[in-house]
């Protein structure tokens, strides 16, 4: 159900935080589990929160994937902040 899957969500949020670095516990985040696609629950919230950049983690992507498109190319194309992706070693790219 929707419910479990929200509170399976948030679960998984607090376990990765407890497992970072000790000083994202010092950041205030805002977390949220909803039943959409990736690229329009990061654009909602993004509105509702008043975002001023949309911050998403980056991986490589095969040949198919890259065609079909990521919710990094989605956000991109319809967001009207600037996204930011992180790879996995740290480096910053700005995609919009």
């Amino acid at each position: 159900s929707s419910d479990e899957r929200s509170r399976l969500g948030h679960t998984t949020i607090d376990e990765l935080m407890l497992e970072s670095d000790p000083r994202m516990l010092d950041l205030d985040i805002a977390t949220e589990v909803v039943d959409q696609d990736p690229a329009s629950a990061l654009l909602d919230a993004a509105k509702r929160h008043g975002a001023g950049k949309i911050v998403v983690g980056v991986d490589e992507h095969s040949r198919l994937h890259q065609a079909i498109g990521t919710v990094v190319t989605a956000l991109s194309k319809s967001s009207p902040v600037p996204v930011v992706g992180i790879s996995a070693d740290g480096t910053s790219l700005e995609v919009k």
